[in-house]
Parts: structure tokens; C-alpha cells; sequence
């Protein structure tokens, strides 16, 4: 039976394969809606779901109900499609990853969760056609670790040392990497991602200005999207486009992702 392997990102906010990209978001229905905008639908077990918008609340442990599983169906139904491939009679190999403070206590559970979930193979409908697959297997390494050696390995051979900092959605990781190894002595997970400062962003402007920003209108403008201002006077509004290296800084200093003795107050 043909193999193909999957990595999976299991964001706290969203969901990324190689060509695929979506919010942590989903809707559940106990018959089938109505496809009003050609929204991808998924039938798992007699449940129907879509994809939402809004994000669900922080989980820090993926494996508490179904919801992840739900959306790696997604991902990987999102993913063949961008690929022109079939999953049905297929053998799944699926790479995933955990926070590196999490990494130790959370990795057997996580593949645990989709491998008791796979046991009898997978089967779902998407758009209404079916989908009969297996997990072959899952692999879980520490989050950044395969980006890392994918993009940045040529550091390893100038530094002993490498730091790592993953800017995530609900938490911000540190991982070290010695001698081209992950130190997993080092636990740094701060529950301070970019959920986190689009929130203080929107709270900063309904107090200053009395005008309420939902989460995913800030994001469109840290992500320099296109947006329509029909609110704000004009006086408030910032047409100009700031370079992506001063919203990192921005989005760092925000964050206070600093050392405890030298975090601002």
C-alpha cells in the first residue's frame, strides 16, 4: 500500500501542513448544513463540521476531547487536495509537534491520541465524498526543531549554542539546541503569544478610543492586509505600512519576551 507522509502543526491557533494554513476553529452540526459559501465540510461518526474563524480557547493539552483530531482530518483532507493526491487506500505517516517544555510528560499521550483513534483505520466523508485511510504511524519531535535543521543548520557548525523562540499563537517557546541536539533540561513555555497582544492591542484601542476591534481585525493589520477603516477618524488611522522587522520588534517588546531580571515593568 503507497506511504505518504504529513507534517502537522498543531498550532493553539493555527492548523499548518506544507501548503495548508487555517485558524483552530470549528463548528459543529448534528445534520448536514448547507454549504452557503462552499465551505469544506466534514462528516466524521455522524457529526458534521466546519471551519470557524474563531479560534477555540487555549488548550494546553491537545489530547482533552476530539477537537484536534477533528482538525488534523481537516489538514490532512486540505492537504492531499492542494497536492492533487487521494488519501482512500492510503498508508498515513503523520509528523507532529509539542512545545519543548512539553515535550517529555506530553509525547507518548500524543501519539497515543491518534494512533487509539486510527486503530480501526480512519474513515470520514469530505464534501460528501468518502475517505477510508491508515496511520501507519506518528512521529512527534519538539516544535522548531525540524524547521530548524530544515533552514538553519548551518549554525550548528559556527555555534555550540543555538536559542531558538517560537513566536506562537498561545504560547511563546524557547528550544536549545547544543551541539545539534535539543536540550529538553531547558523548559521555557510562556503562555504570551500573539493571542495575547492582539488582545491588549484591541484593549488598548477600546480604551483610548472607545471603539471595539475584534481579534482577527487586528491580525489583518500585524499581517499588513489590506483593510478598510470606515470608524476611525482620520485622523487615527495609519495608512502607512511598517516594516515586518519593526512588528517583530513591536510584537516582542509587547510581549516582554525577556529574561526574568531584565523584564519590563
Amino acid at each position: 500500500m503507497a506511504e505518504i507522509i504529513f507534517g502537522i502543526d498543531h498550532g493553539n491557533g493555527n492548523m499548518k501542513g506544507s501548503n495548508v494554513d487555517f485558524p483552530c476553529g470549528l463548528v459543529r452540526y448534528t445534520s448536514e448544513p448547507g454549504r452557503f459559501m462552499n465551505e469544506d465540510i466534514l462528516e466524521y461518526q455522524g457529526t458534521f463540521y466546519t471551519l470557524s474563524e474563531t479560534r477555540m480557547p487555549f488548550k494546553a493539552d491537545k489530547t482533552v476531547d476530539e477537537d484536534y483530531f477533528i482538525l488534523t482530518l481537516f489538514a490532512l483532507a486540505l492537504e492531499a487536495k492542494s497536492r492533487g493526491i487521494t488519501l482512500s487506500g492510503k498508508d498515513i505517516v503523520l509528523g507532529i509537534g509539542l512545545p519543548p517544555a512539553d515535550f517529555g510528560q506530553q509525547a507518548p499521550g500524543f501519539k497515543r491520541y491518534f494512533m487509539e483513534h486510527s486503530k480501526h483505520g480512519i474513515s470520514f466523508k469530505f464534501n460528501g465524498k468518502s475517505v477510508n485511510c491508515y496511520l501507519k504511524d506518528t512521529f512527534v519531535s519538539p516544535q522548531n526543531f525540524a524547521a530548524v535543521m530544515c533552514y538553519k543548520a548551518s549554525l550548528f557548525k559556527q555555534y555550540r549554542t543555538v536559542n531558538c523562540i517560537d513566536i506562537g499563537d498561545g504560547t511563546v517557546d524557547l528550544l536549545v539546541i547544543r551541539k545539534g541536539q535539543p536540550d529538553l533540561s531547558v523548559r521555557v513555555s510562556d503562555r504570551s503569544g500573539m493571542a495575547v497582544l492582539r488582545s491588549e492591542i484591541s484593549n488598548a484601542i477600546q480604551q483610548n478610543y472607545g471603539i471595539h476591534l475584534d481579534s482577527s481585525d487586528v491580525e489583518q493589520v500585524l499581517m499588513q492586509e489590506e483593510t478598510i477603516n470606515v470608524l476611525l477618524p482620520e485622523k487615527y488611522c495609519c495608512t502607512r505600512k511598517i516594516p515586518s522587522d519593526a512588528l517583530y520588534s513591536q510584537a516582542l517588546l509587547s510581549m516582554s519576551i525577556l529574561s526574568p531580571h531584565s523584564r519590563l515593568s
